[in-house]
């Protein structure tokens, strides 16, 4: 639900002046309330709509306007959600296919390393399991560092 904060200060008295009241002057001097004050009325919301209240004002100068913006917050919010839903098939497949080159590839040189034989092949073998390790530690403190920068901040997000 939106945030509401209202200031209200003593209604004006019959002079519509503003004194600058500084409470360490000498006791003679006018207070606001004596020379007279403002009303100060401030609000503010958070969210991605309106209150209630401002909806009602919109509809009041424009019948029909509360309609249009829920419903463009409306057509946005799937639209996000579509994105997201994408986004996330991506890269589910990227990571399948990241999985299965890495397996063809460790399999390639784990066989190359056997036919080769000899001291070679020992190396072919090291080097290809030794790449395949550094991808996949690289890759793990990648995910992680992303993981730990969307959890805490992203649910204040506005739209």
């Amino acid at each position: 639900m939106p945030d509401k904060q209202e200031i209200i200060k003593p209604p004006k008295t019959e002079s519509p002046t503003v004194s600058s009241h500084n409470p360490l002057s000498s006791p003679d001097s006018s207070t606001p309330e004596q020379s007279g004050s403002h009303v100060v009325v401030g609000s503010f919301y958070s969210g991605p709509l309106p209150p209630p209240e401002v909806l009602n004002g919109y509809n009041q100068v424009c019948p029909g306007a509360a309609k249009t913006i829920i419903g463009a917050f409306d057509r946005q919010s799937r639209h996000r959600q579509d994105i997201e839903i994408r986004e996330v098939s991506i890269f589910s497949r990227n990571s399948k296919w990241g999985i299965l080159c890495s397996f063809i590839l460790g399999m390639s040189a784990l066989a190359s390393g056997v036919i080769i034989g000899d001291l070679y092949g020992a190396g072919v073998v090291v080097f290809a399991l030794a790449t395949l390790a550094g991808i996949y530690i690289t890759g793990s403190r990648k995910n992680s560092k992303e993981s730990k920068q969307d959890s805490p901040g992203e649910s204040g997000k506005q739209m």
